[in-house]
């Protein structure tokens, strides 16, 4: 899909899995240790023996919820996948974790990258620091204006300067520059450099939503008792992250195209918009939450304050047809977007 969209075969599966390789490590899933209904399936393919750093693994525990969330999708004729990883998003499978399992912590671009190559000569980290604005020579990127503690100072470049701020950031710190969208820049009187309408247009986002039931299963609404979570992380602490601190919530995911019957009742413009997409792309993903949805922000502190056990089912919309934008509101970056 990428590929097509910039016309660029380096996108495609095959071109970019050598990639994917090299930069993770993956640790097999301890089947031994996980419940015999929540065994995992993978494909040695997917993976490098000399990848990494960027730990991938399976956590030990097993939310109970999924076990029951398995048995249900099997029900509706969702098959289980191998996995998620070898270019097919579809069936049912538990999904893998940037986790380190010799400590189950959160691996990172941070720990993998950043701790690995920090006191490195050549690699200086410039921490609590804000980018202001690239700073061009012509329509070439020269520098980047920063600000940090009150303090402003440019860092040029002998080669190239890489904008990687996220979907948000980036855009605005284009804008801000002088490149983007020609009538946003003349409405904060920010010189042009190149007038290009597509910086900030064509966000993606996918729907979330679900209903939460009470349960008598144990789930990670647990973690809002002082008590349990207290012990919880004794146990996440001392014997090599056991249990449910271990897992990082919703473990067990499905994929799913739209059935015949589904898809005839749909208008004819929603169909021939979902036929834009690849006809292996999913229309729909299923995350089995073991906890209370509420409006997703904080499924432990945003849920009713009672003893009870919550799982949530959810479903997600993963071809959308609509489209939004990040626009600026000055022409600075210390204000917040549109």
């Amino acid at each position: 899909m990428w590929a097509t969209a910039v016309n660029d075969t380096s996108y495609e599966y095959d071109s970019f899995l050598e990639y994917f390789k090299k930069s993770v490590h993956f640790t097999p899933p301890d089947n031994e240790r996980r419940p015999p209904n929540a065994s995992v399936s993978y494909s040695p393919a997917a993976f490098s023996r000399t990848g990494g750093p960027l730990q991938v693994s399976i956590p030990i525990w097993a939310n109970s919820f999924s076990s029951f969330a398995k048995i249900g999708y099997d029900r509706l004729g969702i098959k289980q996948a191998v996995d998620f990883v070898s270019g097919a998003l579809a069936g049912v499978q538990y999904n893998m974790n940037t986790i380190d399992p010799q400590k189950q912590t959160r691996s990172s671009s941070e720990t993998a990258y950043l701790r690995m190559i920090g006191s490195s000569r050549s690699f200086q980290i410039y921490n609590n620091t804000m980018a202001q604005k690239i700073l061009f020579y012509g329509t070439t990127a020269s520098g980047v204006r920063v600000m940090s503690r009150n303090l402003t100072y440019t860092l040029t470049a002998r080669r190239e300067i890489i904008v990687s701020a996220g979907a948000f950031q980036s855009p605005q710190l284009l804008m801000v520059s002088g490149v983007g969208p020609a009538k946003t820049l003349r409405q904060f009187n920010i010189p042009i450099i190149a007038d290009l309408p597509g910086v900030g247009q064509n966000m993606w986002d996918h729907l979330l939503f679900g209903t939460s039931y009470r349960v008598s299963t144990l789930t990670h609404s647990a973690t809002s008792n002082s008590t349990f979570l207290a012990e919880a992380t004794e146990e996440y602490m001392t014997k090599n992250g056991s249990g449910p601190l271990g897992n990082p919530g919703a473990d067990l995911i499905a994929f799913e195209k739209l059935s015949s019957p589904e898809r005839e009742s749909l208008t004819p413009a929603t169909r021939a918009a979902l036929a834009d997409f690849p006809p292996d792309w999913p229309e729909i993903e299923y995350l089995a939450l073991d906890a209370y949805m509420g409006n997703n922000s904080n499924h432990i502190t945003g849920a009713p304050k009672t003893p009870y056990m919550y799982v949530s089912p959810v479903a997600a919309i993963v071809a959308p047809s609509s489209r939004g934008n990040v626009s600026i509101a000055s022409a600075t970056m210390e204000d917040a977007l549109r």
